[in-house]
Formats: structure tokens, sequence, C-alpha cells
């Protein structure tokens, strides 16, 4: 297996908006796995996993998972998540404190 590590800066928007600018780079480990024909990739911060035959459609994954958590943890009232869950939204609203929420 061959590992690279790739940047993730910026991710394209869930709408029709322009693309979101990440505060930080967010750093994605890729794995081309010759046996499995496929690429993985992770974020052991976001827990975040995408695999596919090609790159372009690993990274896709990543970016929608993103997105989700987003969606999924800054939009949560505090109270109803875990502390687990607090740590994961103060992580993601630092991501995107440049970008849209």
């Amino acid at each position: 297996m061959i590992q690279q590590s790739i940047p993730l800066a910026r991710i394209p928007s869930d709408t029709d908006e322009d693309p979101i600018d990440l505060a930080e780079p967010l750093v994605i480990d890729a794995l081309w796995d010759a046996e499995e024909n496929e690429f993985i990739l992770s974020n052991e911060k976001y827990h975040l996993l995408g695999t596919a035959e090609t790159l372009y459609d690993a990274m896709r994954e990543i970016e929608h998972g993103v997105l989700f958590l987003r969606d999924e943890y800054l939009r949560e009232d505090d109270e109803n998540l875990t502390k687990g869950g607090r740590e994961l939204k103060s992580r993601l609203h630092a991501l995107f404190s440049c970008g849209d929420e």
C-alpha cells in the first residue's frame, strides 16, 4: 500500500453556493489498496472515511462526511449532545469559522 496525506482546504457546497473555505486544511490520509483496487481516505480527528475505485470519488465521500458533521453538530443545541459531541462541535466550529455554517 502507498500512503500519502492530502490537505483539504476547501469543500464544495451542498447547495449552488460558492465552495466553503475551511479555517485550516483538513489532513486526509490517503492509501491505495492494490489488492482491493480502491482508495481509502481517512481523517482520525473527525472520524471520516471514504473508499472508492477513484481518488475523486473517495474524496467526494470525505467531503460529504464533513458536510454531514457540520449539519448534524453545528446546528444542534449543546444540551442535546454528549460530552464527545460537544467537543466535536467545538472542533467543527473552529474548522468552519471562516466559512458558512
